[in-house]
């Protein structure tokens, strides 16, 4: 009854990118074998539980932004797939080394620390906070079968800077309905058109670090950028959010590609 429901109630989007950076690191630093699908279930439906948990937080604000209720937020039949999605999350990573159960418990932690503590109104942390949440994901993926090296920290640093413009980006995207709420996020705190010209300065830091560190990886992910940024400058956040997203799908194809090469 609820199915069409599902995708919207867990964030689909939210879920694929971050499994993509999960995949993005595993592919990286592993070879291929078994544990790779547990990567992706465990990223996947941890992440999808997190998020529907916390919009049932966020219900209102997100009903102002996006002008409709999804009924999962409200019933008990959001509540037992919240339940079964982390059921799943902490089947699947055993499988995987304690390095990714340490960064799963960290990004369990986060995400019930955010249910739990009013992040949303603190403006300072609640970026940082998505970001370093986000960001384990990538480290479950590059741990899963051996433990972190000096290697990963560019890549890490990287992926952090571009979570953080996602996330500021998001922030622009609901303004109207997280300042009616009291949300004290970046872009009501220091101005929307300053939160604007932040996430683009980020955006090609991003480049600039990438190209660098000669960090290939991301090079197919560099000519999205520009044109988060063109649709940006012209109001048109959820597009520009969508070529973010867009970006971080074709990451896991370019650690293919490398590996292949």
């Amino acid at each position: 009854m609820y199915i069409r429901e599902v995708p919207h109630f867990i964030r689909i989007k939210v879920c694929l990118y971050v499994t993509s950076l999960a995949l993005t690191g595993y592919l990286l630093f592993n070879t291929i074998n078994a544990r790779l699908p547990f990567v992706a279930l465990t990223v996947f439906t941890l992440t999808a539980g997190i998020y529907a948990l916390n919009r049932r937080r966020d219900r209102h604000e997100d009903e102002l932004n996006r002008r409709i209720m999804n009924p999962l937020v409200i019933n008990d039949a959001g509540k037992m797939l919240i339940t079964a999605f982390l059921s799943i999350s902490m089947l699947s990573v055993i499988p995987l080394s304690n390095y990714s159960k340490t960064f799963y418990l960290i990004g369990l932690v986060f995400g019930i620390m955010y249910y739990k503590i009013p992040v949303k109104k603190i403006t300072r942390i609640k970026n940082i906070y998505t970001m370093l949440s986000m960001s384990a994901m990538f480290m479950l993926g590059a741990t899963s079968t051996s433990a972190p090296t000096h290697v990963l920290l560019p890549y890490y640093l990287l992926i952090c800077l571009y979570i953080l413009s996602i996330s500021i980006l998001a922030d622009i995207r609901d303004y109207k309905g997280d300042k009616q709420v009291g949300v004290a996020s970046i872009p009501i705190v220091y101005g929307y058109d300053n939160s604007k010209n932040l996430v683009i300065l980020l955006l090609f830091v991003s480049i600039l670090t990438a190209v660098s560190m000669k960090l290939s990886i991301f090079y197919l992910a560099i000519p999205f950028i520009p044109l988060a940024a063109y649709f940006i400058r012209r109001n048109m956040m959820q597009t520009a959010y969508n070529s973010l997203f867009l970006s971080f799908l074709i990451m896991p194809v370019s650690a293919i590609a490398l590996s292949i090469i």
